[in-house]
């Protein structure tokens, strides 16, 4: 008999209004054609993904589906400077564990993941999903099951004041504390400027003015490849690891 395999298995749906439900399962499977209405298999670096063909799921458009054991969500602003326009989406995800896995540790272990989810923040949704899928594939590996319901809630279509007030506010809520943490969340993994920016939706220049007056306090530092670390965290870092290692 074949030896199983694991898998993540994408499959998208949807829900009435502006609204998309995608689910990410990770399955043993014999042989991954067991899996319905299959669109693409993944081979190479992807292996062990199936993403399959849009999916008119009664369970799910009705919202029928499993209860989650966790659920948590956030709001996003996205905004296309090319063709200056953009919407508001709120992406909750409803978590589903190993039954190996206590509920005490559902909080941090979703922290953890959505952290690194958004560390560099996908410039699509494909990137996104992309992302999700190695991170359960990888690190995540007591995560059974991902449902992403994705809700517009507004679109952004005045090419003129509703886009420039956009830009301002959102540049408005990224200040030097909150870069700082990105860098911080990013540790001991650096980032690019461009990073940064793609995190907060926010101009490079904002950004590049909060690098340079944290490296001024002595708080980051720049490397060879033009990316940016924490400095202190780092020196914490090689502390810990040498006393650990060598003391």
């Amino acid at each position: 008999m074949k030896e199983k395999q694991e898998y993540i298995i994408l499959t998208p749906t949807s829900k009435p209004g502006n609204r998309q439900l995608v689910e990410l399962e990770r399955k043993l499977l014999s042989d991954p054609k067991e899996v319905e209405n299959i669109d693409h298999i993944g081979a190479g670096i992807h292996e062990g993904i199936i993403v399959c063909n849009y999916s008119n799921n009664q369970d799910l458009t009705e919202g029928t589906y499993e209860l989650p054991e966790y659920t948590t969500d956030f709001q996003l602003m996205l905004f296309d400077k090319v063709n200056m326009v953009g919407k508001e989406e709120i992406r909750r995800m409803h978590f589903y564990f190993a039954s190996d896995m206590e509920e005490a540790e559902y909080s941090d272990y979703v922290r953890s993941f959505i952290e690194l989810l958004l560390v560099e923040f996908p410039k699509d949704y494909a990137h996104y999903f992309k992302r999700m899928i190695k991170l359960m594939q990888k690190r995540f590996t007591k995560l059974r099951k991902i449902l992403v319901d994705i809700a517009t809630t507004r679109l952004i279509t005045d090419q003129s004041s509703e886009s420039d007030q956009h830009i301002n506010s959102v540049e408005e809520s990224v200040s030097i504390d909150t870069v700082k943490e990105a860098l911080e969340h990013a540790f001991p993994n650096s980032l690019k400027e461009d990073d940064i920016a793609d995190l907060f939706n926010c101009s490079v220049e904002v950004v590049r003015q909060y690098l340079t007056e944290l490296m001024s306090r002595g708080l980051i530092a720049q490397l060879e490849n033009c990316q940016w670390i924490r400095v202190n965290r780092l020196a914490e870092f090689r502390k810990q690891y040498y006393n650990t290692t060598f003391g």
